[in-house]
């Protein structure tokens, strides 16, 4: 069964609960905490893997751009 959930738009809470799940479901990946909004909500990172070179993704980062989030996740839970 599918984590990522495609059909409906992705809002802050959802890609919470989502990253928690692959979690979850991947004992590969990790989550750290990046930063906090000015707002206070919680900006948390997937980690994949472990070495000196880091690359990061980044999704949604614009306003009203959320499909970028659910594709992203989506290709780690594909991979």
């Amino acid at each position: 069964m599918a984590i990522v959930k495609t059909d409906v738009p992705m809002t802050a809470q959802l890609c919470g609960q989502t990253i928690l799940e692959l979690v979850k479901a991947y004992p590969f990946l990790r989550t750290e905490l990046l930063t906090e909004t000015a707002f206070g909500r919680k900006i948390r990172t997937l980690v994949l893997g472990r070495g000196n070179r880091k690359v990061i993704y980044t999704a949604a980062h614009h306003a009203n751009e959320w499909i970028t989030t659910p594709l992203l996740l989506k290709f780690l839970e594909e991979l």
